[in-house]
């Protein structure tokens, strides 16, 4: 018997060291909203060293939630110039113009997707000057360095249109998916970047809804 209860509590022991503990902290954080939110988005807007969130909605406006360190967060998308008022599905922050801050992209459902640009203490829309109003059924946005040539090209995964791969031309984007071998049109539900043969470069791997393949494409270089 004294055998068994000292088996019982080294096997309980592993278990009751690394048992987490999690409070909720929502509403004494500045958390309150109660919509149809879709996507996060984590990053650091203001190079502060703490992270901030953005937040996608299907029926109201996009909400961003500033990190003020204290444990607290200020809701300030309409103050920032970043809360479209439409059907937004995913987010990205990225710094597409090397200038040292976070930009955001935003993908939307049947709606135009939308580019801010970092200003500083305000975000300008600048979708139209760098070609990125993508119009589909928007299911996840990665930004990576395709072409490795030192900026952050964009691979937005598409429901109900082809995919699409914009390159950075540092002035504008342009979509090299169809002379890039990414050309079918599967009702894509999410993808993701990563160097899965260790030469250096960044393939995509993305997965499908309606029994489609998923489909691992491997970069050959832009």
């Amino acid at each position: 018997m004294k055998v068994f209860s000292l088996k019982v509590l080294l096997i309980s022991l592993p278990v009751y060291i690394y048992t987490q503990s999690f409070s909720d902290v929502s509403l004494v954080s500045g958390f309150d909203d109660k919509s149809m939110n879709n996507g996060i988005a984590v990053g650091d807007y203001n190079n502060d060293g703490f992270e901030d969130i953005y937040v996608c909605n299907r029926e109201g406006k996009n909400l961003f939630y500033e990190n003020l360190g204290n444990g607290q967060f200020d809701e300030k998308a309409s103050m920032l110039g970043i809360d479209f008022n439409g059907k937004s599905n995913t987010s990205i922050w990225l710094d597409f113009d090397n200038d040292g801050d976070q930009d955001l992209y935003v993908g939307n459902y049947d709606e135009a997707n939308i580019l801010y640009r970092n200003e500083g203490d305000v975000f300008t829309d600048v979708t139209q000057q760098f070609n990125l109003g993508t119009i589909g059924r928007i299911s996840s946005l990665n930004a990576g360095d395709f072409d490795m040539d030192g900026d952050l090209d964009i691979y937005v995964a598409n429901f109900n249109e082809k995919n699409k791969l914009y390159r950075n031309e540092g002035a504008f984007f342009i979509d090299v998916a169809p002379v890039s071998g990414i050309t079918l049109q599967t009702p894509s539900m999410a993808a993701i970047l990563f160097d899965y043969d260790h030469d250096g470069d960044l393939d995509v791997y993305q997965v499908n809804d309606a029994n489609k393949p998923n489909e691992l494409y491997r970069n050959d270089n832009m």
